[in-house]
C-alpha cells in the first residue's frame, strides 16, 4: 500500500484541513443558537464547575454564583459611571445608573430567593477556602494574620 502524502507535514495540513472543514460545518450549525442575544451560555469547563458546585452543594451553589457574579457586574457598572461623572458625559451617565439600578434590583431579588438546602455547607467551604487563602497571603508576605486585617490587606 502506498503512501498518500509525501511526507508527515503534508498529513498534518490535510488533516488540519480536514478538521477546519468540520469546525465550519459545526460553526453553521451553531451559530444562529449562540448568535441569538437570548441564548445564555457559559464555556463547558465553567459547566462542569458549576454542575460538581452544584452536586456538592444544592441551589445554593446557583444563589450564590449568581449574586457573585452579578455583584462584579454592578461594581463594574458603578466605576463606569462615576468615569461618566468625571468626564461630564450626562447621557452615558444617566443610561449606566439606569443598568447600574436593574442590576441591584436584581441582587436584592436573588438574594430574597431561598435554596434548598446547601448553605451551610457552601459557608463552612467559604470559610475553609479563604481562610486557606488568607493563610497563604500572610506567609508570602511574611505578615501575621493580625497585621493583614488590621492594614486591610487582600488576597
Amino acid at each position: 500500500m502506498d503512501f498518500p502524502f509525501d511526507s508527515p507535514s503534508s498529513l498534518i495540513r490535510a488533516t488540519q484541513a480536514a478538521k477546519n472543514g468540520q469546525r465550519e460545518a459545526i460553526d453553521q450549525e451553531i451559530s444562529p443558537l449562540l448568535d441569538d442575544p437570548h441564548t445564555f451560555s457559559v464555556p463547558p469547563d465553567l459547566l462542569h464547575t458549576i454542575e460538581a458546585l452544584e452536586e456538592n452543594y444544592g441551589d445554593e451553589a446557583l444563589k450564590q454564583l449568581a449574586m457573585f457574579c452579578l455583584g462584579r457586574w454592578c461594581a463594574i457598572h458603578t466605576d463606569i459611571l462615576n468615569e461618566h461623572a468625571t468626564t461630564g458625559d450626562l447621557a452615558a451617565a444617566v443610561y449606566t445608573m439606569g443598568d447600574t439600578t436593574m442590576i441591584k434590583q436584581a441582587l436584592e431579588a436573588v438574594a430574597s430567593i431561598g435554596s434548598f438546602g446547601g448553605d451551610e455547607d457552601w459557608r463552612a467551604m467559604i470559610k475553609e477556602e479563604v481562610g486557606q487563602a488568607v493563610l497563604e497571603a500572610c506567609e508570602d508576605r511574611g505578615i501575621t494574620p493580625e497585621d493583614f486585617f488590621q492594614n486591610n490587606e487582600t488576597i
